[in-house]
This record gives C-alpha cells, sequence and structure tokens, in this order.
C-alpha cells in the first residue's frame, strides 16, 4: 500500500461525546481497506 495518508481517518463508534483529536468524518478508503486486511487476516 502506498501513500497511507490516505486511509486515515477509520470511522469508529463510541459513548463519549466531543472527544479532542477524534475525527468526525469516515474515509471509504480507510473502511474498504480494513474490510480487505480483516478478510485477509481471518484466511490466514
Amino acid at each position: 500500500m502506498d501513500e497511507a495518508h490516505k486511509f486515515k481517518n477509520l470511522f469508529y463508534i463510541t459513548k463519549m461525546n466531543c472527544v479532542a483529536g477524534l475525527p468526525q468524518t469516515a474515509n471509504e478508503r480507510a473502511f474498504d481497506l480494513f474490510l480487505k486486511v480483516q478478510f485477509i487476516q481471518e484466511r490466514n
């Protein structure tokens, strides 16, 4: 994977609101890469 900065800001759910440093937006590229990595890890 090249240019990792394009895959940052993976969305996640938390019960806390307005925590400094947590992204407020989701990145579809990061989520797509997350799913692909999970798939590969499960197969190995």
